[in-house]
């Protein structure tokens, strides 16, 4: 079974050799990955089990411990202080540390400013975290 480069690289060959030969003959190109059915399946698919996680980790939510947050936001700024200053120096210094090249350097430094989301609440919940903290900080700083 060919990867889809190799079937690229294929088709541009045998339609090379068909120019060459002068025969006119078209071999047709694959269609890419991202246009397929399977892609638009596997792309539903994840839509609907980020939607479930999402609804799940919402369930577990307070709305007391949410309205202490508001009252209180302590906790909140400091998350925010965490996220927005010392994440992303933090990883800006791993990237000279560790001398990586341009691309890996790009992505560190992204990973270290945007590190919110579905898999931060989820390793929340899994440590037995502060959900409520957790929830409340990526609302804020989405």
């Amino acid at each position: 079974m060919e990867s889809s480069g190799a079937a690229l690289v294929s088709a541009a060959f045998l339609n090379s050799t068909a120019r060459a030969r002068g025969t006119g003959a078209r071999v047709e190109d694959p269609a890419p990955f991202w246009d397929s059915p399977l892609s638009h399946g596997i792309s539903v698919f994840v839509a609907f089990t980020l939607g479930f996680t999402m609804l799940g980790l919402g369930c577990t939510a307070e709305v007391r411990e949410l309205r202490e947050h508001a009252r209180r936001p302590v906790g909140v700024l400091l998350a925010a202080l965490c996220q927005f200053v010392v994440m992303p120096l933090l990883a800006f210094a791993l990237a000279l540390a560790f001398s990586l090249d341009d691309g890996a350097a790009v992505a560190v430094l992204l990973c270290g400013c945007c590190p919110g989301g579905n898999l931060s609440n989820i390793m929340t919940l899994l440590v037995n975290g502060e959900m409520n903290l957790s929830a409340d900080e990526r609302k804020r700083t989405a």
